[in-house]
């Protein structure tokens, strides 16, 4: 199979120091500004009553609104009790602007250059932008005790309010928007609530998982299960970090999910499950991930529920596959067997599940794909193409897991379709077919025209396929929708290698084959996290 070097270039941009300076040797050693001379009778004016305050960070265009009225005090003091800078200014780099709206409405604009290792900060009207005022080597302080304090949780709990359309937000309290990154992994519903994985991180290296149940009848969020992490050198870091999005339905009043129980530099994972009437919390698999001696960076990669089992299945970056049996107890378990392909910091697939779970495939990068039971037993093998293309899910499967095919293409930068440092997507010319052993059934080819592809869009059984024919046009740097002309359809039954007539459209009853990439449609109950809250749609 043809490789493709992919390197992520780092772009560095350097910031011009704005302003006049005497001589070389009157330039300011810190980013913090510098000041001549102040006649300490003169004030920034005016007198400002401030009903909000914004303040938008110029590094990375993050806005904060402070709520708190006595940090909005204090700013607004500075302001007040700033002294106008006379002579000439040693202006660096902005770091922050503050946007305040008083009581009447009237809007005021100040450029702020504070930072960490600054003395006394600078501040500068945006409508005199040729007059600097310093700030107090007090208030300075006091300022970057609010801006710049270590944020400190003792227990996660949430505050909820209404958003502009209706909808149910739910914020972390005690922390400002700037002050923590929000992470969520799917929803689901039990008994009228809606539960979400969270993770939260905070602070220097703080971190917390959480559980949090929304109640759209109270307007409540409730966090009904945390866990915390303080300290980066802690083993399960990793893995804490990047872990925390299964969630699944047990029953109607259970949910399984991954508990980690940490100690001050180990712990151990749980897979766990959570019982919504009584909040009682039941280890079904206790400290079923080993830490290894040679340990260096795992976490779950990759994981499937399959609902009417009742069977989880989850590969390990290292390697450690897990396929548990929830109802029967019947688990596969393969330690460091099966790992990631170590191609970046987050891995190329490397195993492709079948749906039926009763199948998988596995690259080891030995320039073969092996088909594999699910208790491990090797089956067949088959060689991927030297030169040519295959996309980054090498294998996949139909929905009854009974049918797996591979794509191929030549190699030419015109047949990709999508690219990124660990996903491949093609416009294929070629179709394999295999039985769950590995077993050939044959394969499909494109026309002979160039820009001629085909893919399996669809099934409409176990046997039949829908495959979608095409022509690829345009630049590759161009969207993947833009660039797929002269769409057309017809069936194809894998097992007797027939072709059925054209059509103009995908079947509406067949099953659609999605990409990773695909944008997945939630439920119109479904909560989503984003921008540092979780969100619950309009009653």
């Amino acid at each position: 199979m043809k490789k493709l070097n992919m390197s992520v270039l780092a772009v560095a941009l350097s910031a011009t120091l704005a302003g006049c300076a005497a001589d070389k040797a009157a330039e300011p050693t810190s980013p913090s500004p510098v000041t001549r001379d102040t006649e300490a009778d003169e004030v920034a004016k005016p007198l400002i009553v401030a009903k909000s305050l914004t303040i938008e960070s110029l590094g990375s265009g993050y806005h904060t609104p402070y709520t708190d009225q006595n940090e909005i005090g204090l700013f607004m003091q500075a302001i007040h009790t700033a002294e106008r800078i006379t002579g000439i200014l040693n202006v660096g780099e902005q770091d922050y602007r503050l946007h305040i709206e008083d009581t009447d409405g009237k809007k005021y604009t100040y450029t702020l250059w504070l930072r960490d290792n600054s003395e006394q900060a600078m501040l500068m009207d945006m409508q005199d932008t040729r007059t600097g005022y310093t700030v107090s080597k007090q208030l300075t302080e006091q300022l970057k005790q609010i801006m710049f304090a270590e944020p400190e949780i003792t227990q996660l709990t949430f505050r909820t309010e209404r958003g502009p359309g209706e909808e149910l937000l739910a914020v972390p309290e005690g922390l400002r928007k700037d002050q923590y990154m929000l992470s969520g992994g799917p929803s689901l519903k039990l008994q009228g609530k809606t539960y979400v994985s969270t993770h939260l991180f905070y602070g220097d290296h703080n971190a917390i998982n959480a559980i949090v149940a929304l109640d759209p009848s109270t307007d409540r969020a409730e966090v009904v299960w945390s866990e915390k992490l303080t300290d980066s050198n802690n083993r399960w870091n990793n893995a804490f970090m990047s872990s925390y999005t299964p969630l699944f339905p047990l029953s109607e009043h259970q949910l399984v999910f991954l508990e980690p129980e940490l100690t001050e530099d180990a712990g151990e994972y749980h897979l766990s499950a959570y019982d919504i009437r009584t909040g009682e919390i039941k280890r079904l698999r206790e400290a079923f991930w080993p830490l290894t001696d040679d340990y260096d960076y795992d976490y779950i990669y990759k994981f499937n529920w399959k609902a009417d089992e009742q069977k989880l299945f989850m590969q390990s970056y290292l390697g450690n596959v897990w396929l548990f049996d929830l109802k029967t107890g019947d688990d596969e378990v393969h330690l460091l067997k099966y790992r990631v392909i170590p191609h970046s910091t987050t891995g190329a697939p490397s195993l492709f599940l079948s749906p039926s779970f009763k199948r998988f495939v596995h690259d080891d990068e030995s320039g073969d794909l092996t088909f594999y039971t699910s208790s491990g037993k090797k089956l067949r093998s088959i060689a991927l193409p030297e030169e040519d293309y295959v996309p980054s899910q090498k294998i996949k499967w139909n929905p009854a897991g009974t049918v797996a095919w591979m794509e191929q293409s030549e190699d030419s930068q015109g047949r990709i379709l999508d690219i990124d440092i660990d996903y491949l997507r093609i416009a294929p010319r070629e179709l394999h077919f295999y039985d769950p052993d590995g077993q050939s059934l044959g394969s499909l080819a494109a026309p002979d025209d160039e820009n001629a592809a085909l893919e399996v869009a669809g099934w409409m059984d176990e046997n039949v396929a829908v495959i979608k024919s095409y022509t690829i046009q345009g630049r590759s740097d161009e969207s993947p929708e833009s660039r797929v002309r002269d769409e057309a359809y017809y069936l194809y039954n894998v097992s007797s290698k027939q072709s059925g007539d054209p059509l103009t459209a995908m079947p509406l009853e067949a099953a659609p084959v999605t990409d990773p990439r695909d944008k997945v449609v939630l439920p119109e109950e479904a909560a989503v996290v984003a921008d540092g809250e979780i969100r619950f749609p309009a009653k």
